[in-house]
């Protein structure tokens, strides 16, 4: 099957969105499918290339909004409705990742008009912002471009019950959505005793003496950086990974600024810290918590009504109203009790095992293409 994978950002791009693009494109093209991957050169050059057994072809784009605001945004030029007009008309199924972007408004309409099926992955809803402008541009959007994009879509895969609900409020029908987690890489995140903390702690200069929470994403508003830095304390140390440091802060006694990580990287900081934190808002289910509960961690992370759909158990997962007083309480209490670091962290491996499944998630995606051509 001829397949497009249509996505406004892929690796070395920074984000959970961009990482589950490559993993379905690598894993479908190891299945035997003919993968097409379009999307920016924000972070890379524009180019046409094989790789890992796919086609992945970048786009030059404006990127200012993102570079100047935290929006991720990338503005492409006109050669995104050529090249997409081409990809479109090669492809038996057109899979778009996210209605808020330009690559699926486009993309959906050569779809419409060459008449190829389209499926969306849909992995969040409406995102909090302090700016108001950029909350009136989300509810414009998707009250415009987007409800176009999901009229065409035969079939909407969600990861949680929030989004399901924002899309029925939007008059999406609920016989085209899909509830589809995506998994995680064992291979890579998984406990390992063969990681040395000491020399791993040593090597990103973090202290040997402190428990030490590691929160991994974008120094965004929705992730709730701000409030973590505020929430430090003697008790415990602050490491973040996902970019470099904000505008006047630096590595100090409380926090250490880790910069952008690979993936090995982050398996190897996974197996040498004592706890993970994200007070993000606005998440489909982050693919970073994957990896944590994968590498058998202590996770806390901001209580959301849309994760009820995973039976989170909520003694072994710490899920809070993200405050700063909440944050620092929590950490604090984590950091001085062992004994329920360890509890929460066997929770965290099981259940990543029995619920966080690659195979399930490219199974399933694979079905849905078959139904929709």
């Amino acid at each position: 099957m001829k397949i497009l994978i249509g996505i406004h950002y892929f690796p070395p791009h920074v984000g959970g969105m961009e990482i589950v693009a490559k993993t379905q494109a690598t894993q479908l093209a190891a299945a035997g499918h003919e993968v097409t991957v379009l999307t920016s050169a924000a972070d890379a050059s524009p180019s046409t290339q094989q790789e890992h057994g796919y086609t992945l072809q970048r786009l030059g784009v404006w990127n200012w909004f993102e570079r100047a605001m935290g929006v991720p945004f990338p503005v492409f030029g006109p050669s995104l409705i050529i090249q997409s007009f081409r990809r479109v008309q090669d492809a038996d199924v057109v899979h778009l990742h996210d209605v808020f972007y330009e690559t699926s408004w486009i993309l959906a309409l050569w779809a419409l008009l060459l008449r190829k099926p389209v499926i969306v992955t849909q992995h969040v809803d409406m995102i909090p912002h302090p700016n108001p402008l950029v909350r009136f541009v989300q509810w414009a959007v998707y009250h415009t471009c987007g409800k176009f994009v999901f009229a065409v879509a035969r079939r909407v895969a969600v990861l949680n019950s929030n989004v399901r609900d924002f899309l029925l409020r939007l008059g999406v029908p609920a016989r085209k959505l899909v509830f589809m987690p995506n998994g995680v890489d064992f291979s890579l995140f998984h406990p390992d005793d063969s990681v040395d903390r000491t020399e791993v702690r040593t090597r990103y200069s973090l202290p040997l003496d402190q428990p030490i929470a590691l929160f991994v994403g974008r120094f965004v508003p929705k992730k709730g950086f701000d409030k973590l830095l505020q929430a430090t304390s003697a008790g415990y140390h602050i490491a973040l990974a996902g970019g470099s440091a904000p505008d006047g802060m630096s590595s100090d006694t409380d926090k250490t600024f880790l910069g952008s990580r690979t993936p090995a990287e982050l398996a190897e900081l996974y197996n040498a810290v004592d706890m993970f934190v994200l007070p993000s808002e606005g998440e489909g289910f982050p693919l970073t918590v994957q990896e944590a509960m994968a590498s058998q961690l202590p996770i806390v992370i901001s209580h959301n009504p849309g994760y009820d759909i995973y039976e989170l158990d909520n003694e072994l997962c710490e899920q809070i109203t993200p405050t700063i007083p909440t944050i620092r309480n929590t950490l604090t209490r984590l950091a001085g009790d062992g004994k329920l670091r360890a509890r929460m962290a066997d929770y965290s491996h099981r259940y990543a095992r029995e619920h966080f499944s690659w195979d399930t998630n490219i199974r399933q995606l694979q079905a849905i293409y078959e139904e929709v051509r």
